[in-house]
């Protein structure tokens, strides 16, 4: 998904906005090589989510 992104699209980070109770997204992030930015308040659930990213150069050998 992410190497999609990074060749064919040309982008240079990818986000994820993840619940942090979601322990299954929270383990495709992780395989995806991706790893907890920042938290931030999101509105609509009041409460405190996870932005997941990865840049271009942090996957430079993943497949």
């Amino acid at each position: 998904m992410c190497a999609a992104a990074f060749e064919r699209l040309g982008f240079d980070e990818v986000i994820a906005i993840i619940h942090p109770h979601n322990l299954r997204s929270r383990r495709v992030a992780t395989k995806l090589g991706m790893s907890i930015e920042q938290q931030v308040e999101n509105p609509v659930l009041s409460m405190l989510v996870d932005v997941w990213s990865v840049a271009r150069a942090d996957t430079v050998g993943i497949r």
